[in-house]
């Protein structure tokens, strides 16, 4: 006999590659009691491998235990000069290899002011863009050479 799933949070996503940043848009939690209308969030992956290292260095945060778990502070970092609706509310650590690790960061659009708007995947992914191309020159970010 096969157990009955509970209710399952669903969640559509697209990404592609702009200009060395890797884009990813998430769609998540349609018909959810806390946003019916879902709740859209956008990650942008920045490599170590296409930046100088003294540009990435800065971006690859200490992390510190708190009461709660894992924390980085971002808000005191040159991340926070990147452009992304309602400021950064994600960062993640990827990889351990230097040369070869990621620094992903991300931002929802659930927050007060967005309580009563529609967000389409074309809006939220052209904040992306923008986003990802504010990244691109702060860091200097070189799209790596096709071979």
């Amino acid at each position: 006999m096969i157990a009955k799933l509970p209710r399952l949070i669903e969640s559509r996503r697209w990404a592609r590659r702009h200009k060395g940043v890797t884009i990813e848009v998430v769609h998540w939690g349609v018909d959810a009691e806390h946003n019916p209308r879902g709740t859209w969030n956008y990650y942008l992956s920045l490599f170590e491998r296409d930046m100088t290292p003294e540009a990435f260095a800065p971006l690859w945060l200490e992390s510190k235990v708190a009461d709660w778990g894992v924390t980085h502070d971002h808000y005191d970092s040159p991340l926070s000069q990147v452009d992304m609706h309602g400021g950064i509310t994600f960062y993640e650590k990827r990889g351990d290899v230097p040369g070869y690790r990621v620094v992903r960061i991300g931002c929802d659009y659930n927050h007060s002011w967005d309580e009563d708007v529609s967000y389409s995947l074309e809006e939220v992914y052209a904040d992306a863009v923008a986003s990802a191309d504010d990244a691109i020159k702060l860091f200097n970010i070189t799209e790596p050479a096709k071979k």
